[in-house]
């Protein structure tokens, strides 16, 4: 059997993993700002659309005698968002990431935020107690004369299911 056709039987059987990310959308609720939420589903093709770093769960280090010590503690985690520029996903991040900004003589929403990712294959995942915490207030342009990519970063206290 040649490698295209057991390519040929995995996909006769439906054995083939999908990957796809397409479908791929978002749900962003905020207590003060959008109390009803808004879907998110129009992603940058210039750099990673939805970004998840890694998240530290442990923390080490030698105590006297040179032995191992280990600890768990509860640890945050960042999504980062890359919106096409205009849209209305990016307008309602814009307007959240102002309404949350501090300056003086201004007040702020200090919004708690849910966000509810859904796959292309269905599965939800439910991040709650966050925050938005990068974003920028104006539009940049980029060297080739296109309006850049805006950069969301939302960090979270919990992740359900």
């Amino acid at each position: 059997m040649s490698v295209l056709d057991g390519i040929w039987a995995n996909y006769k059987t439906g054995s083939i993993l999908d990957i796809t990310g397409c479908g791929f959308k978002l749900f962003v609720q905020s207590l003060y700002t959008f109390p009803l939420g808004f879907e998110i589903n129009e992603f940058a093709d210039d750099t990673d659309p939805f970004d998840l770093p890694d998240v530290t769960i442990g923390h080490y280090q030698n105590d006297l005698n040179n032995e191992l010590v280990f600890w768990n503690k509860p640890s945050p985690f960042v999504v980062d968002l890359n919106l096409i520029c205009g849209t209305s996903g990016e307008q309602n991040c814009r307007t959240l990431f102002n309404s949350n900004y501090k300056a003086a003589g201004k007040s702020s929403g200090s919004d708690l935020i849910t966000m509810i990712a859904t796959y292309a294959n269905g599965d939800k995942k439910v991040a709650i107690g966050g925050h938005i915490n990068v974003g920028s207030p104006l539009q940049s342009i980029s060297t080739n004369g296109r309006i850049k990519t805006q950069h969301y970063q939302f960090v979270f206290a919990r992740l359900l299911n």
